[in-house]
């Protein structure tokens, strides 16, 4: 009865390894045959092994299920090994709970079952709790898998306290035990533990900073990710506006040569003269489409933020440059800066200027913006200049991170910013 409640233990077991892969990864179920190869190749140890008691055969069941699951998803070896790391450790939590009350029921209800049967049960309720949570998951939209996601990240921080917490009340736990029970061994063991939980509350928090300081990181990568497709998306929709406009002034030049040679040929040349600057115009209007930098996030960036300043602002986009620094931490120096420029522009009611000007040296290349202030620039700051704060802030962390050089400068009716980084 025993050996084949053993056998159903790791059925159950390989059940519970496979829905938690695809709760955690999102790996479906694959490779059947190698669980079930393990399961008779175990079923062989456990009716022809006699001399192993139930301890020994759980143990090897152990290792039968979790190889078997590994080698089932294998795709990369470290990959694979961490991730069933993080599975035994997790599902071993896991079962331990439910072991727990599994234990509490058998002593309420006054019943006693072998220690195979009761991890079965603990086993049972593990695989029914990961149904549930996948059934909750498959039944959430995608906002509310989000929201979801993000809350997780924002209180691991709480979790990962509550877990040194738990681990310091532990190791309080074993240091009492330790003064009143009058054996050596289990001394030396409890002393042994307790150390080794030290450190292990000491890297939790290690690791806790290092999943801060990560969470910021990655936040700050999606939100220049997301800028950066909303640019392109606006770009492109310029781009295909302009083309329309340039696709019908060719259609039309026929007739405006037409016309042209008509006034000609009548000696009306003032009204030649305004015809072509006319048509001049059209053509400047034009070619206002698209800057050419030398580089395609400055070309995206620069036509996006300079397309929505005023009429009153003049506009002076001068040299090329060409780098090889990582695009999100260029767009982020570049885009913050030239933002923080067309928006205080924007509030300019006078005539105002902008002047972007890009040095591409042998070994250095350089940026420079520099905007006129508006009369308000002087007054109580607003949230959008706080924002301002912010981007200069991430600016600032963007520019160490390449090793580059900041510089600000601000005077009565002007400020202008200069980024100087390695070329290459």
């Amino acid at each position: 009865m025993t050996r084949g409640i053993l056998i159903l233990l790791y059925v159950v077991e390989v059940m519970k390894y496979y829905l938690a892969y695809h709760l955690c990864f999102g790996e479906k179920a694959r490779r059947f045959w190698i669980p079930l190869a393990g399961g008779a190749g175990y079923s062989i140890v456990v009716f022809f092994a006699r001399n192993l008691d139930d301890t020994s055969l759980r143990i090897i069941m152990y290792v039968f299920s979790i190889s078997a699951i590994f080698f089932a998803h294998l795709e990369k070896w470290k990959s694979g090994i961490f991730k069933i790391i993080i599975l035994v450790f997790t599902l071993s939590c896991v079962e331990a709970l439910f072991l727990t009350l599994v234990s509490v029921l058998e002593i309420n209800l006054e019943i006693a079952v072998v220690e195979s049967m009761r991890r079965l049960c603990a086993n049972l309720l593990s695989n029914c709790t990961i149904l549930i949570a996948l059934l909750v998951k498959s039944r959430l939209s995608e906002k509310g898998l989000e929201r979801l996601k993000n809350f997780a990240m924002k209180n691991v921080l709480i979790l990962v306290i509550l877990m040194a917490l738990e681990m310091i009340f532990t190791i309080a736990g074993l240091n009492w035990a330790r003064a009143y029970v009058d054996n050596y061994k289990f001394q030396v063991y409890s002393l042994v533990l307790c150390n080794l939980s030290y450190i292990g509350v000491g890297l939790l928090g290690i690791f806790s900073v290092y999943l801060e300081r990560t969470n910021k990181k990655v936040n700050n990568l999606m939100e220049n990710e997301i800028r950066l497709k909303d640019i392109q998306k606006h770009y492109y929709d310029t781009m295909l506006e302009r083309e329309e406009d340039t696709r019908r002034y060719r259609h039309d030049m026929e007739n405006h040569l037409i016309c042209l040679n008509r006034l000609a040929k009548e000696g009306d040349t003032d009204l030649l003269q305004r015809y072509i600057g006319q048509m001049r115009q059209q053509m400047e209007e034009i070619q206002k489409c698209r800057y050419v930098t030398g580089n395609d996030i400055l070309d995206i960036l620069t036509s996006h933020y300079v397309a929505l300043l005023n009429e009153n602002v003049s506009v002076s986009v001068s040299g090329q440059v060409q780098t090889s620094i990582d695009e999100m931490k260029l767009c982020t120096i570049y885009a913050n800066l030239l933002q923080n420029a067309v928006e205080e522009l924007q509030r300019c009611e006078d005539l105002a200027a902008l002047e972007i000007n890009f040095q591409q040296g042998t070994e250095f290349s350089r940026i420079l913006i520099r905007n006129s202030l508006s009369k308000k620039q002087g007054q109580k700051r607003s949230q959008r200049d706080k924002n301002h704060g912010i981007g200069l802030y991430n600016v600032k962390k963007a520019v160490e991170a390449v090793n580059g050089i900041l510089e600000l400068k601000k005077e009565a009716d002007f400020f202008q910013a200069v980024v100087i980084f390695k070329s290459i």
